[in-house]
């Protein structure tokens, strides 16, 4: 069965071009992978992107659109699958069902609406799937930031999601977050292992993931 991970990013390119070139490698990465892609739908913007560097290396899409955002944000006529639904809400829900895992990379209020509720749900315990910021050029820095002083503050839980620094990294040697269970988890889901995990702050690893996802501490 093949799996898919859900993309969250902008329907539009932004003011750096090399958002648009990382977001149409992610799709040849995800497709090279076999990893389906479950996003918004859209033809345009970074969301576009993504599709259609899925779509050129044969890889599986699956668009998640609500009605009144086919006349704004135009569905990709190239997909695989697309689902109309009516709401916002429906389209997270389904966005959620559908998919394995999550990636974020750079986009506006759209994109935190969802990143944000994928979070929240991860903390109440309702699902447990990986969540991976992509931070390219440091784009989620001031995110990542607050996010961190939150968890210092004690209102939300130390990990609940990785960050890494570019979309080709998706499949690094190492990687980085403050949970060991949920770095063993995240490279389980996206082909990452074997690999090594590095603790914040340390410079060299100190746990070993098996292919099978097991963990070890070196």
């Amino acid at each position: 069965m093949m799996r898919k991970l859900c993309v969250f990013t902008g329907a539009a390119s932004g003011s750096d071009p090399r958002f648009a070139e990382a977001a149409h490698q992610l799709g040849q990465i995800l497709a090279s992978r076999n990893l389906g892609l479950v996003y918004g739908g859209g033809k345009s913007g970074l969301m576009g992107k993504i599709a259609d560097g899925v779509i050129a290396s044969n890889g599986h899409t699956t668009g998640i659109i609500p009605k009144f955002l086919d006349n704004v944000e135009i569905a990709h006529p190239g997909l695989s699958v697309l689902h109309v639904i009516d709401t916002m809400h429906e389209r997270k829900n389904m966005m959620y069902d559908i998919a394995d895992g999550f990636i974020v990379m750079p986009g506006g209020l759209g994109t935190l609406d969802e990143t944000f509720e994928i979070l929240t749900w991860k903390q109440l315990g309702l699902h447990d799937k990986p969540i991976v910021l992509v931070n390219i050029d440091g784009y989620w820095d001031p995110l990542h930031r607050l996010l961190r002083h939150m968890s210092a503050e004690n209102y939300i839980k130390a990990q609940t999601y990785t960050v890494i620094p570019e979309a080709e990294k998706l499949g690094p040697a190492t990687i980085t977050c403050n949970s060991v269970e949920a770095c063993a988890s995240t490279a389980k889901i996206f082909f990452w292992t074997p690999c090594k995990i590095v603790m914040p702050g340390d410079e060299t690893p100190s746990y070993s993931v098996a292919k099978d996802g097991s963990v070890k501490k070196i």
